[in-house]
């Protein structure tokens, strides 16, 4: 045999074999010969036992110290930059006669400063202050008007437009100051404002640190309006 016949061969032999593994390695396995699938590498869990303590629902509102606590703890502060101003700025105004005739917009800035000096500034937006038609014996009034899941939401004040035509100063200082107070128990209280309102120990406790933060003598606030 001849060189390029006996090389011939020896190529042709090694091309059988690497095709034959070739074709043997890729055929597709029937459904018999179907390997093992791979595990999962995030095994599902079990849903908690309804009794384990570590997934029980968090309750709605938190525990916190009584509304009336909360406003003296807040009025016991010193007073903010901004505040003192407000309150400059209502010492001067309660020391001026009021305008004749008067009107509600002769009061805005009075109620704003009071607002400014007293309230807590996230608790603004959910107080609202008119002037309406009351009896004769009610100088004011505060209503409930929202609700959230933790209580009452806003509170609308309503001031008996009787008030502009006596422009009593004391009148209608003392009325103003003293639905804010209630307001600020509402938002404070949470449902337990519902229940707990009215002119009670807490309310005169609440009034008194209102009046100590004013400094305004002779402005009475814990009196039934």
């Amino acid at each position: 045999m001849c060189g390029d016949c006996c090389f011939a061969t020896v190529v042709s032999c090694i091309g059988c074999c690497y095709g034959s593994h070739k074709v043997a390695g890729s055929r597709a396995p029937s459904n018999d010969e179907e390997g093992p699938r791979p595990s999962s590498k995030h095994p599902k869990k079990s849903p908690p036992s309804p009794t384990d303590p570590t997934k029980a629902p968090k309750p709605l509102r938190k525990t916190h110290q009584p509304a009336h606590q909360t406003i003296l703890a807040a009025l016991s502060q010193p007073p903010t930059p901004l505040q003192l101003h407000a309150l400059t700025r209502l010492r001067t105004a309660y020391a001026t006669p009021l305008p004749t005739p008067l009107k509600p917009t002769h009061l805005t800035p009075i109620t704003a400063d009071l607002l400014a000096a007293l309230i807590p500034t996230p608790l603004h937006s959910h107080i609202t202050i008119l002037w309406a038609t009351l009896p004769r014996s009610l100088l004011g009034l505060t209503q409930p008007t929202s609700f959230s899941r933790h209580g009452v939401a806003s509170v609308t004040i309503k001031l008996n437009r009787r008030m502009l035509r006596r422009g009593r100063r004391e009148e209608i200082w003392g009325a103003l100051v003293h639905e804010l107070c209630h307001a600020w128990l509402d938002l404070e209280g949470g449902w337990g404002a519902l229940v707990g309102g009215g002119h009670g120990v807490v309310f005169e406790r609440v009034c008194e640190g209102v009046v100590a933060r004013l400094g305004i003598g002779g402005l009475g606030v814990g009196e039934v309006v």
